[in-house]
């Protein structure tokens, strides 16, 4: 009961230093007029954040201390706007660098050895101990329906250790709803692609990079190019771009890695399934065999105050799964998580139920209030709305 007590009051204080009118709007691109997705938008001490939707959306809670909001995105220029003058149409337009350079980079290092020491410099920068307050969300759809709904208050306390700086991290949740389809059966959910409680821990091993170019050499089965771009302030900033040699019908990936030639910071990974003419591979399970049908991974890191630090990631998979017994069913898993307050007061960490599920659903409804209302989260499209709307507690 005293926990119980302390949870309920530690989550009233929390509501209570951001219950204020919330920021909110809609950010576009100057030029185009376009909406921009994945925006960071954050309070000008570094404190609170969140990012825009897919249809460019954002709600931000700030602190007491706040005077500005400051977006950043790459490619554009940041925007920094005080609190007292703010746009009354709730429009934000971000500008566009203009790149003065963009040639091709011609390197004699090995691109394993020049992927390998992106990855030692930045970790080595990854600010530590830290603990990332986020909000986690997942979808599933079964077979053309969205069965399940789960998101949740999630916190990471990170810390690196040894000389390789292996990242550790200690995971509370501090408040979660569940929604699922009336009278569905779970049937093969354990499946899922992502662990909660490795999720931060893993964008920031920099995964995509060692599991799926430097593990087993398989980096010796990919073409690659790197680009730079300069702006008009003589900002400079690379892209590796990577793509599969040959197309035989194994699961491979294309993508991008952009980061700081000046700092050798990692600012993004991004991949998605390489499109094959051939049907992709297929593996044996145990019970079953799965194949894999979509996939898409994003992770954006952001440097600030001095910072380095993972701020959204992103995992989507699609994969048939099917038995011999007429069993066949395609399976699709989408999260997100969102860093949305960050600080190094490690005393206050453990304040929620210790992580001990792989996903957010599995540990049910945990909330006392509102959340999803009341702080900082990734509003929901119109779309997505809909979803919950056809789901039940």
């Amino acid at each position: 009961m005293k926990k119980l007590l302390t949870l309920f009051l530690m989550a009233a204080g929390v509501t209570a230093a951001l219950a204020q009118t919330p920021v909110k709007g809609i950010i576009k691109d100057v030029s185009t007029g376009l909406t921009l997705s994945l925006v960071n938008i954050t309070t000008d001490d570094g404190r609170y954040g969140t990012i825009s939707n897919s249809e460019g959306n954002f709600r931000l809670y700030y602190g007491p201390q706040t005077k500005k909001i400051k977006l950043s995105y790459l490619g554009y220029f940041d925007y920094e706007i005080p609190l007292n003058d703010l746009p009354k149409d709730c429009v934000y337009f971000l500008e566009p660098k203009s790149f003065d350079l963009e040639e091709v980079v011609i390197t004699n290092t090995p691109i394993n050895e020049l992927l390998e020491q992106l990855i030692k410099e930045s970790k080595a920068r990854l600010t530590s101990p830290l603990v990332l307050n986020t909000y986690y969300r997942e979808f599933v759809n079964f077979n053309n329906e969205y069965v399940q709904f789960a998101d949740g208050i999630v916190d990471y306390r990170l810390r690196k250790k040894g000389n390789k700086n292996k990242i550790k991290t200690d995971v509370f949740i501090k408040q979660s709803r569940a929604l699922h389809l009336k009278d569905y059966k779970e049937g093969m959910m354990y499946l899922r692609p992502e662990d909660v409680r490795k999720s931060a821990a893993n964008r920031c091993e920099f995964d995509l990079i060692t599991t799926e170019l430097l593990k087993g050499n398989t980096y010796k089965k990919y073409s690659f190019s790197i680009k730079t771009q300069q702006d008009s302030e003589g900002q400079t900033l690379n892209t590796i771009s990577f793509t599969p040699k040959e197309d035989d019908g194994d699961d491979y990936v294309e993508g991008t890695i952009v980061y700081n030639p000046e700092t050798n910071l990692i600012l993004s990974m991004e991949a998605r399934r390489f499109l094959s003419d051939k049907e992709a591979h297929s593996y044996n399970m145990l019970i079953a065999r799965i194949q894999m049908v979509d996939f898409y991974y994003k992770s954006i890191f952001t440097t600030q105050d001095n910072e380095y630090r993972l701020y959204y990631a992103s995992l989507h998979v699609a994969a048939r799964i099917w038995k011999k017994n007429g069993y066949d069913n395609t399976y699709v898993f989408k999260n997100d998580l969102v860093v949305t307050k960050t600080g190094k007061d490690e005393s206050v960490f453990e304040s929620g139920i210790k992580m001990d599920k792989r996903s957010i659903y599995e540990m049910g409804q945990n909330y006392s209030e509102k959340y999803w209302e009341t702080g900082n989260v990734l509003p929901l499209t119109d779309k997505e709305q809909q979803i919950i709307n056809s789901l039940e507690y």
